[in-house]
């Protein structure tokens, strides 16, 4: 009800206040934040239509949004185009409220809202989000495209049929340049999990903003999943676009989008899938840190520690051995107060 509210107050203000045909809110009845959904549709529609223009260009397309959507003075309204996607993203006061995702090459549209579902809004007709299932023979994986690949990737899949699903691994690897397409593979049944490594293992690829992040983040939520770094830890939204905000309104991808990388999957699945990325992308060989779980500094050890005796960074990860403990990690600033 507060977000209703919040919501609300926000309508006479950004985006041009929300203007919407009849028609394009006619699509919506009986969703949840009818006119928002119709307000964003309508936004990534005139993108697309720029994107599919013989002239037009992905630069085009942005600066249409920029003037639609880049006007909120709240700046909640976030949003990110490519050439294979156009997303629009609108933030409440803590999480992502709304996240809708349309495809300019088959006219596909992924939306969900908080609380109100997902679904995909297709040519035959509207269809619920349900993440993963892509297989009853196989966890379909996709992961980064042939040319990014490494071989921390082939030791990630052997611990995952040896030691983790317990199910034959079918990898499909990424085919375009959209920071999109893995995680709508996940929230359209085409992928049990999408996987981008830590930038610090295979740095080339494509980084999402946070508009993407918020966007399927909450599409995931919404139909069984979840969104997380490589590790299970949450992803801050927020503060990616507090680093990432520009002065037309459009989410540029934050230089941390990625450094600890991104899981997408049903919620089930999520312990399994991490025991294997952490043992094949050891969080401590990221960036040289010193890797140590927070039980250390129980009792007399956390008194006797001295941080400045330690010449790398120190990161404190839990132990993944124990997949009914979800990962944490603190700074040590707060952790030697």
């Amino acid at each position: 009800m507060l977000q209703v509210c919040w919501l609300t107050l926000l309508l006479p203000h950004g985006a041009a206040a929300l203007r919407v045909s009849a028609e394009a809110l006619a699509q919506f009845e009986g969703y949840s934040m009818q006119r928002e959904l119709a307000f964003a549709q309508s936004a990534a529609l005139k993108a697309s239509e720029l994107l599919q223009r013989p002239e037009g260009s992905v630069h085009a397309a942005r600066e249409l949004l920029s003037q639609m959507i880049g006007s909120d003075e709240r700046g909640r309204w976030l949003w990110h185009v490519d050439a294979q996607a156009v997303v629009v993203s609108l933030m409440g006061e803590e999480d992502p409220v709304l996240g809708l995702v349309h495809s300019p090459s088959d006219g596909e549209t992924i939306v969900g809202t908080a609380g109100g579902g997902a679904f995909a809004l297709e040519a035959n007709g509207v269809r619920s989000c349900a993440a993963g299932g892509a297989s009853m023979r196989a966890t379909v994986l996709h992961l980064p495209a042939e040319e990014q690949w490494s071989p921390r990737l082939d030791a990630f899949i052997e611990h995952l049929e040896n030691t983790g699903t317990g199910m034959p691994v079918e990898v499909r690897t990424k085919g375009g340049h959209s920071c999109c397409e893995g995680l709508r593979e996940v929230v359209l049944s085409r992928a049990d999990f999408h996987l981008a490594p830590p930038a610090a293992f295979i740095p080339q690829q494509p980084t999402p903003s946070a508009a993407v992040l918020g966007a399927f983040g909450l599409i995931l939520e919404e139909s069984g999943g979840s969104l997380s770094d490589a590790y299970g830890e949450p992803i801050d939204i927020l503060r990616l676009v507090d680093e990432a905000k520009s002065a037309d309104g459009e989410e540029k991808a934050s230089s941390s989008a990625l450094r600890h990388g991104i899981l997408a999957g049903p919620d089930v699945m999520v312990p399994y899938i991490c025991r294997a990325i952490k043992a094949s992308f050891p969080a401590n060989e990221m960036d040289g840190s010193l890797l140590m779980p927070p039980s250390f500094f129980e009792g007399s050890l956390r008194q006797q520690f001295d941080a400045s005796a330690f010449a790398l960074p120190i990161e404190f990860v839990a132990d993944y051995d124990d997949a009914s403990q979800p990962e944490t990690s603190h700074d040590v600033d707060d952790d030697l107060a």
